[in-house]
C-alpha cells in the first residue's frame, strides 16, 4: 500500500533505539519499493540535527549487514 499511494517512511533511528523499537530495515524496504526518508524526533530522539541522525542511520544499516549510500535517504 505504501508503493501504490507513493508514500514514504521518516526513519529516526535514535528515537528507534531510545524507544527500543527496533532496527530499521532499509535494505528491505528498497526491496519492496518504498521510498524511506531521514527524520528527527526531538521528543524521543536525541537530536535536531539530520547530519547527525544521518550518521545513526549509516550506522544501524551496517549492523542490518547493509552498507548505505549517503545519498541514499535524500
Amino acid at each position: 500500500m505504501l508503493k501504490e499511494k507513493q508514500a514514504a517512511v521518516s526513519d529516526c533511528p535514535n528515537s528507534n533505539m531510545l524507544l527500543r523499537s527496533g532496527l530499521y530495515k532499509l535494505k528491505h524496504a528498497k526491496k519492496y519499493g518504498i521510498r524511506t526518508i531521514i527524520g528527527s524526533e526531538i521528543d524521543a530522539g536525541t537530536t535536531p540535527s539530520l547530519l547527525k541522525v544521518l550518521a545513526e542511520s549509516y550506522k544501524i544499516q551496517k549492523l542490518n549487514k547493509y552498507i548505505m549510500s549517503f545519498f541514499e535517504k535524500f
